[in-house]
């Protein structure tokens, strides 16, 4: 059966994971980051191209469900509402979910945040953030919400890290929320550290919410939030 290019596009992108962690492992023996890796890897696919983009950090781990292996890709459209998390984010977005993209910057299946981030390495991270901004400039979203405090990090928003290296502009905001302050793309910064050298996403609408019960001080996006951010976004 011939497979469509988006089909393809999905394929590779696992199989580029899937490389990268197996060279991984051939230098890094290490158990608690081989216990994770062995969990296998989760990610959405079948995403829409140029409208919105959700985004975190990681799959959580759900020790009832994941102990046996790899877990699937899913689509985001059909994520389990039982789980708090996807019935939050499915509520966020509201009547846009069929335009809305997800991603996690990485794959791994971890809960912990704080384990996450003390065990995955750099050395693993850099090659997977690759190939998710690889996707992400794919997806070339018109409208980018950022769903975890901790990834600015990631997305080169803080200045000490440049990872991604994605150079932000504050704009002014359509929302009449003053709490939600919005941004805009304009390039990558200018320096050695960032990833990628080049990027599609000049323009691009981003904002920095939470999803996360851990953050309760952080600005939750609504609906008409979200709906009147794609519209700005859909008009500049």
């Amino acid at each position: 059966m011939e497979m469509s290019e988006e089909t393809l596009k999905i394929y590779f992108m696992k199989e580029e994971i899937n490389r990268a962690i197996e060279e991984f492992k051939k230098t890094n023996p290490r158990k608690d980051i081989i216990e994770i890796l062995d969990r296998g890897i989760c990610y959405a696919e079948n995403n829409p191209v140029n409208e919105i983009l959700f985004t975190c950090i990681n799959p959580a781990f759900n020790q009832k469900k994941s102990n046996k292996g790899i877990l699937p890709t899913f689509t985001f459209a059909d994520a389990d509402q039982k789980i708090r998390y996807w019935k939050r984010l499915h509520t966020i977005v509201g009547d846009l979910l069929p335009k809305t993209a997800y991603l996690d910057l990485f794959p791994l299946i971890e809960t912990s945040q704080k384990k996450f981030e003390k065990t995955v390495p750099l050395e693993l991270k850099k090659p997977l953030l690759i190939i998710t901004q690889k996707e992400i400039e794919r997806i070339k979203p018109k409208l980018i919400i950022v769903g975890n405090r901790a990834s600015r990090a990631y997305w080169g928003a803080i200045k000490k890290y440049s990872w991604m290296g994605y150079k932000f502009e504050e704009i002014e905001s359509p929302l009449k929320d003053k709490d939600v302050v919005v941004y805009r793309i304009v390039g990558l910064r200018d320096d050695n550290e960032k990833i990628s050298s080049e990027t599609c996403l000049q323009g691009t609408v981003v904002v920095f919410s939470s999803v996360s019960y851990c953050y309760p001080k952080v600005k939750t996006l609504s609906p008409e939030n979200v709906k009147c951010l794609y519209e700005f976004a859909s008009e500049i």
